[in-house]
């Protein structure tokens, strides 16, 4: 879950954004990234993917858009009975650091602060609204949360579930992810992740090399049913963050790592990014 304070910190001057250009995404077509201009020197465009090193956000955007001052700039996805996959690379990003991704209901139905559109379940710029933590992740761990809120889109989001519902790989198997040989998954190397979501299950499986692990990113009926009446428009998010003080015991404290974030050295790469009907 992204703190408060950590949000704070990444969404500053978010309005004064930039175009950094785009890539493929399958089932898609491509998809277009802004960033906060603050961000110029932490993201890098590849030819199927992006990394963010030593901080640094981005959203992705429907078009060749300066900001996302407009509504109808934010892509939007539709995950229900879809797997949404991609490739990530978090062999630099260490105990303490926070490499992310998630999904909101964005644009929201009004101006946040910053005069943009931005919504997520903490609050952030002034508007509530669903949010999907795809992945919160370093060396050691990562952990998925859905988030519920009341009210609805059209007229708005009156509160949300901060907390959320969620799971961590770590808790479902401690040697499911980890650096080195003797982890399923080794994230001293790339691997891919498939979200999997609908009205019955959100659920995360990882892949690497012929082996694979899975892990529910929430395990209430009820939530997981209430959640999936939002999937069908959301956008996608990813940031690093960590180091400076900032307390990630609340992500990896259970590894026992030693927080060691020094957010200048730290990055974290995506690629190949799919959406696909869920066989």
């Amino acid at each position: 879950m992204l703190t408060i304070a950590g949000l704070v910190v990444l969404l500053a001057a978010i309005s004064n954004a930039n175009y950094l250009g785009s890539i493929p995404f399958e089932g898609i077509g491509e998809a277009h990234i802004v960033i906060p201009s603050w961000a110029g020197n932490n993201v890098n465009i590849m030819e199927n993917g992006f990394s963010l090193h030593g901080g640094g956000m981005l959203t992705f955007a429907s078009g060749k858009f300066e900001d996302l001052s407009d509504p109808a700039n934010y892509l939007q996805l539709d995950l229900n009975d879809k797997v949404l996959e991609y490739t990530v690379d978090i062999s630099k990003v260490p105990c303490g650091c926070n490499g992310a991704a998630w999904l909101t209901t964005m644009p929201a139905n009004k101006q946040d602060t910053n005069g943009e559109y931005y919504c997520d379940a903490q609050f952030i710029n002034g508007n509530w609204c669903p949010e999907y933590d795809l992945l919160e992740s370093n060396q050691y761990i990562m952990a998925t949360t859905v988030h519920t809120c009341t009210g609805d889109e059209e007229n708005g989001y009156s509160n949300c579930d901060r907390g959320g519902c969620n799971g961590k790989s770590y808790d479902t198997d401690p040697t499911l992810l980890g650096p080195g040989e003797a982890y399923t998954i080794n994230t001293l190397k790339p691997f891919t992740v498939s979200h999997r979501q609908n009205s019955e299950t959100v659920s995360v499986t990882l892949s690497q090399d012929g082996k694979t692990g899975q892990f529910k990113s929430c395990t209430d009926p009820a939530y997981i049913s209430e959640m999936s009446e939002t999937y069908n428009a959301m956008s996608f998010v990813a940031s690093l963050w960590g180091g400076g003080g900032i307390d990630m015991s609340w992500l990896d404290g259970v590894t026992g790592c030693t927080e060691n974030c020094d957010i200048s050295q730290a990055s974290i790469t995506f690629s190949n990014f799919v959406l696909k009907e869920d066989m």
